[in-house]
């Protein structure tokens, strides 16, 4: 796969995770087009770094995520919800654990999932 598919990918999982639609995200990000965006996403055609960026800021995800750069994965939001877990006391921990665990997630079955030992 290459890099601009990769790219799009992301930039459509990003919207996704937010059910924001093509004009929702066009009318945070001055300029661009629902039918450009549609084809960054669809890795038709390349934006400029900057474009990138934007939609990063944008849809709240880290520029590294966006851009393929996989030093960095996560973004603000994420971050600070590992680091309060983290924090917490093993009580703590395992409510965390349970409310994650509850909430529906595309291709997960009780069966295919596992309490990490250090969260029971």
């Amino acid at each position: 796969m290459d890099e601009t598919t990769i790219i799009g990918l992301r930039l459509k999982a990003a919207r996704d995770a937010k059910n924001w639609t093509l004009q929702e995200v066009c009318d945070r990000v001055p300029g661009l087009k629902p039918s450009t965006l549609n084809g960054y996403e669809l890795g038709k055609s390349e934006a400029k770094v900057s474009t990138y960026k934007r939609l990063a800021k944008v849809l709240e995800v880290s520029e590294a995520y966006v851009l393929n750069c996989d030093e960095d994965l996560l973004n603000e939001r994420e971050r600070q919800i590992i680091q309060a877990f983290r924090q917490t006391n093993e009580q703590g921990k395992r409510t965390i654990w349970n409310v994650a665990e509850s909430q529906p997630q595309p291709g997960r079955t009780p069966e295919t999932t596992e309490t990490p030992a250090n969260a029971a």
